[in-house]
């Protein structure tokens, strides 16, 4: 009988030794995996960036040559011998001091606004009076790659029109410059960027006293576009990712 109980009391505790082991064995491989997870998620991000500065392709000025009259014969006539004289002056100053520069035409626009009179006011009242409702105007357009000089080619335009009595129906516009395409040097930002946001995560991880391992994710922010006259500034954000071990 004893014998029997001895035999059973020995089972028993096999069993619980047999799952002790088990739950022994689980806790130390559970363990360990908590460990890698901990160990996977220490991470830092940093944030890195790049600029340069691009020099214009090209430059253009438009002149923009307008006028009105009561009828589209005595608006065309007038038009055409202001417009020449504009286009002739314009010409001559390009021809003489800017080389590198070249003048187009557009077609002529007329327009009709369609209003019989308009009001004007002629001391302290308003009154009716014919209205100038044909407008007829044509745009010079200059092209220059002396981008360096093309704020001064404009402004001699215009103090040259105003000195040949030919400012009234003649309009200036403001530069427009041209700029290479963002692309052709949007890979060198990148690897500069990243580059720069690798250097600072290292220096983060080296005054901890980590080591930084491989890189986690990379994301590309913005790219940014400041001109500043015929040069444009081109500034990209990357932040990125690493493991730290």
């Amino acid at each position: 009988m004893n014998q029997k109980f001895m035999k059973k009391d020995v089972l028993r505790l096999s069993i619980v030794a047999v799952i002790c082991v088990t739950m022994l064995l689980s806790a130390g491989i559970l363990g360990r995996n908590i460990q890698r997870g901990l160990l996977s998620d220490r991470v830092i991000t940093s944030r890195g960036s790049a600029e340069q500065s691009v020099m214009a392709l090209s430059a253009s000025i438009e002149v923009v040559v307008r006028l009105n009259d009561y009828t589209v014969e005595s608006a065309r006539n007038r038009f055409n011998t202001e417009y020449n004289n504009v286009y002739n002056s314009v010409n001559d100053l390009v021809s003489t001091n800017f080389a590198n520069s070249r003048i187009e035409s557009t077609d002529v626009v007329l327009n009709d606004s369609r209003n019989e009179y308009v009001t004007e006011w002629v001391g302290d009242r308003q009154i009716q009076v014919r209205a100038r409702r044909y407008s007829v105007s044509r745009t010079i357009r200059i092209h220059t790659t002396e981008v360096v000089n093309a704020q001064r080619l404009r402004d001699e335009i215009e103090s040259k029109l105003i000195i040949d009595g030919l400012s009234t129906y003649a309009t200036v516009s403001f530069v427009q410059f041209v700029y290479p395409s963002i692309d052709s040097i949007k890979p060198e930002l990148l690897e500069r960027s990243y580059a720069d946001a690798h250097r600072a995560a290292e220096q983060f991880a080296r005054d901890s006293g980590q080591s930084l391992g491989r890189l986690k994710t990379a994301n590309q922010g913005f790219v940014s576009l400041t001109p500043n006259g015929y040069r444009q500034t081109a500034r990209i954000v990357t932040d990125a990712t690493f493991y730290i071990e």
